[in-house]
C-alpha cells in the first residue's frame, strides 16, 4: 500500500505531513448545497407574480458567502423574459434586477454564473408566463476565522492559505 494511505482513505495530518495537502485549516472551507427553495435539487417554477407572492429562488447564508450558480429553461413555444432580482420582490429597483430573454423551448441557460452573494440576500425570479424553470446550486464558502471582522476576511477572499 502506498505510504500515507491506509484502507483507501486520505491520510491524517500525523502521517509524515502528507495530510497537510488535504487540510483546509480550522474554520474554513467550502461545501455545495441545493438552493434554499429546492432541497431536492428539483427545478423551481418562476411565476409572473410580484410582491409578497414573488418566486423566491434562494435565500443566501447570513454567516457565509454563497457563490450562486443558476440556470433557466423555457418550455413554452414562445420566447419569454425572465426577470431576476436581489432583495426586490417588485422587480423595480435599478441595479437590483436584470432581464434575460429565454428562447422558445430552450435551455438550460446560465443566468447567474457563480456570483458571490451574502448577508441573507434573497434571489427572486419572475417570467412573462408560467413556463420557465430555474435550477442550480450554491457553493458556500465559510469564513477562515471566527474572529474575522472585515467582509473580505469573513468571505474567505483574504489571499491567505
Amino acid at each position: 500500500m502506498p505510504k500515507g494511505f491506509s484502507s483507501n482513505i486520505l491520510p491524517n495530518s500525523s502521517e509524515s505531513g502528507v495530510g497537510q495537502v488535504f487540510s483546509t485549516g480550522a474554520g474554513s472551507g467550502a461545501a455545495r448545497f441545493t438552493l434554499s427553495e429546492s432541497d431536492t435539487g428539483a427545478p423551481i417554477l418562476a411565476t409572473n407574480n410580484t410582491g409578497a407572492s414573488a418566486t423566491l429562488i434562494h435565500e443566501c447564508s447570513s454567516t457565509a458567502l454563497d457563490e450562486l450558480y443558476l440556470w433557466a429553461a423555457n418550455y413554452s413555444g414562445d420566447d419569454i423574459v425572465l426577470t431576476m432580482s436581489l432583495d426586490d420582490t417588485g422587480f423595480s429597483t435599478n441595479g437590483k434586477y436584470w432581464k434575460t430573454t429565454l428562447a422558445a423551448n430552450g435551455g438550460l441557460y446560465m443566468v447567474f454564473p457563480g456570483i458571490p452573494v451574502t448577508s441573507g440576500v434573497k434571489v427572486f425570479a419572475k417570467a412573462t408566463n408560467n413556463t420557465s424553470i430555474v435550477q442550480g446550486f450554491v457553493l458556500r464558502r465559510y469564513p477562515k476565522s471566527s474572529g474575522a471582522t472585515s467582509k473580505v476576511k469573513k468571505s474567505g477572499y483574504d489571499g491567505q492559505n
